[in-house]
């Protein structure tokens, strides 16, 4: 499936741009899609402890590098064509432990950005953003767990309707 994301175009500033990333909703995360100077992907990589992650990778990357840009400048013109299923960090389904692994990495992601946040900002409205996506990323791997896990083609029968049907079939 091919993705487009929206675009946000025009310039923003400093904090303007995680809020308009964040808590807005307006550009994605993703960073193959931004040219990001090297200092600032420096300056992001100081406040990323060495983790195991190969899911929301880009999510932590661009976190910091939002806290750190001074200016944001979107366009309206597509480089770059991303096809979902088709990376490294891609998990569509739980079936082994190394599917299960890559989604548990997310939660250093998060770990990572809430101990950062107790430590360094005090912005209640950036911290909620970070819990709801940790929270939606978190219900969507149960939720591939669960269909997984779950036998196909059961039917659950309640009792009543077992002797009514068995009845049937008897006089039949």
């Amino acid at each position: 499936d091919l993705i487009c994301s929206h675009v946000q175009t025009g310039i923003l500033q400093d904090e303007q741009i995680i809020n308009n990333w964040l808590i807005e909703k307006r550009h994605p995360y993703y960073v193959w899609a931004k040219l990001i100077k090297k200092s600032v992907y420096e300056k992001a990589f100081e406040c990323i402890p060495d983790i195991f992650c190969t899911m929301k990778e880009d999510f932590l990357q661009y976190f910091f590098i939002s806290l750190h840009a001074k200016k944001f400048v979107g366009i309206p013109n597509f480089f770059h064509n991303y096809y979902i299923g088709s990376g490294l960090s891609t998990t569509k389904n739980i079936v082994d432990l190394e599917s299960w692994n890559k989604i548990c990495s997310a939660a250093s992601v998060y770990t990572t950005i809430f101990d950062y946040l107790s430590n360094e900002k005090n912005d209640n409205e950036i911290g909620k953003a970070v819990a709801y996506d940790a929270e939606f990323t978190l219900g969507k791997s149960i939720l591939r767990l669960k269909n997984n896990l779950e036998p196909k083609k059961i039917r659950f029968v309640s009792s009543e309707n077992l002797i009514s049907n068995h009845d049937a079939h008897k006089k039949s």
